[in-house]
């Protein structure tokens, strides 16, 4: 009887064993590169264009990381377009081996909900631990006369889609503070997504638009300046970048709270010996001095966690947004 692969005369028994052999052979060769680990350079994938927190914060993790890998490359690489959409899809479907990892956010689990061309799902992800938080900061053009969050609504609500608002694109943090502050405000403005959010600054600057909803690493140059102002943030506290600036939670949207979070993730299937591996080196940078300090002037919070305590937080992220996402009308495209 023929059982496969040519062999005619092999005992079932023996064609078993010898499968089960070869199964054992291969995990063993599989935790044997685990333990050596790592052996060359790792990719760290950016899915936004340089200058906003992704890139910032990524730089920061990969140069450390490196350092703690025993010099072993962690490189940074910015692959921008459709909203992180390219670079999440890149990864998730990537040889699941530590070599190539990705920094995702909130707008990582919500592209799935809000495209059928996502070309992904977050279960193709496994993740390494978070890196950290920042609130997103509403700031507004110059040529915008208005002073403060309360006369933004006031002028908002009177004058329906004459503002319009950038973003570093659709179903970020940011867009979805927009849209959660929009519904709890009875704005209507019109939303102008970026690839990045610096490339929106020149726009605003000129009053091509009046405001945006960024990154505090993006607007905090220009703000800092007097290029562009700064009428709110969006987290439960104010930020250590901007500590004269109000909350929307302590002026007019009592408990409003959407932050920008990052988090190190991995292909789906990466070996956990890996995973553990890069964990350990992920929160140790986390809680060095100098990067605390480095990401604190931006308004990030370092946030080191275990690999399943990342897990669990982005399961509970994709419980939160459908039905924001419902409410806001943005639906599959």
């Amino acid at each position: 009887m023929l059982l496969g692969f040519g062999v005619s005369a092999m005992k079932r028994r023996e064609f078993i064993t010898l499968l089960g052999g070869v199964a054992v052979a291969w995990a063993f060769d599989f935790e044997a590169q685990a333990q050596q680990f790592p052996t060359q350079p790792i990719h760290l994938i950016l899915g936004f264009a340089p200058g906003g927190i992704t890139d910032f914060t990524g730089r920061v993790v990969a140069q450390r990381l490196s350092k703690i890998l025993g010099g072993n490359p962690v490189v940074a690489e910015n692959r921008p377009g459709a909203a992180g959409v390219n670079a999440a899809a890149a990864v998730a479907h990537s040889r699941a081996d530590g070599y190539t990892l990705i920094l995702i956010d909130s707008g990582t689990v919500v592209n799935p909900m809000l495209r059928n061309d996502a070309r992904y799902k977050m279960s193709d992800f496994t993740m390494v631990g978070m890196v950290g938080s920042s609130p997103v900061v509403i700031v507004a053009s110059n040529h915008l006369a208005v002073k403060s969050i309360d006369e933004l609504i006031d002028y908002g609500t009177k004058n329906p889609d004459k503002l319009s608002f950038a973003t570093a694109g659709i179903g970020g943090a940011p867009h979805l503070a927009a849209k959660l502050f929009e519904s709890r405000t009875g704005m209507k403005a019109i939303h102008v997504p970026y690839p990045g959010i610096a490339g929106a600054f020149g726009d605003l600057m000129a009053g091509n638009i009046q405001l945006a909803f960024s990154s505090i690493v993006g607007a905090l140059p220009l703000t800092s300046e007097n290029k562009i102002r700064a009428l709110a943030t969006t987290g439960s506290h104010r930020p250590a970048a901007y500590p004269d600036i109000p909350t929307l939670a302590e002026t007019v949207l009592p408990g409003f709270n959407v932050d920008i979070w990052l988090g190190l993730a991995a292909p789906r299937g990466t070996p956990e010996p890996v995973i553990e591996q890069l964990n350990v080196a992920l929160q140790q940078a986390l809680k060095e001095r100098e990067v605390v300090e480095s990401l604190a002037k931006v308004g990030i919070e370092a946030w080191p966690t275990t690999a399943a305590e990342a897990n669990s937080f982005v399961e509970g992220e994709e419980k939160r947004w459908p039905a924001v996402i419902e409410a806001a009308g943005l639906g599959p495209k």
